[in-house]
């Protein structure tokens, strides 16, 4: 499961942030209700790719004591870029991959737009 978090500032910032894990802990599991604070968990890795940033940044992990299962602290920066993802790629499978004056490459890691 995944919780948005509302961060105000640069991916830099963020990332300095992220480090503590006291920092943006939840004090109760949002699957189980249990009330007690989440235990850090480590992170995992989200690629990001903008104007102003080209890169991966760390993703908080948690682990609810009780239920013993995890949440991400997903930056609200991150879940805007993955929703534009989402609707192009579905742009593109709606249309079969073809535009008129563009072409598409498709690999697992990345798609590939030119325009002609």
């Amino acid at each position: 499961m995944q919780i948005l978090h509302r961060f105000a500032g640069s991916i830099q910032q963020y990332s300095q942030e992220i480090s503590d894990p006291n920092c943006h802990r939840p004090d109760r599991c949002p699957q189980c209700e249990a009330n007690r604070p989440l235990i850090a968990h480590g992170f995992y890795s989200r690629t990001l790719v903008d104007i102003e940033f080209d890169g991966s940044v760390r993703i908080r992990r948690y682990l609810c004591g009780c239920c013993k299962r995890t949440v991400s602290l997903l930056p609200e920066f991150a879940l805007n870029r993955e929703l534009a993802i989402q609707r192009i790629m579905a742009r593109i499978q709606k249309c079969g991959g073809e535009w008129p004056d563009t072409r598409f490459w498709w690999c697992p890691a990345r798609v590939y737009l030119y325009i002609m």
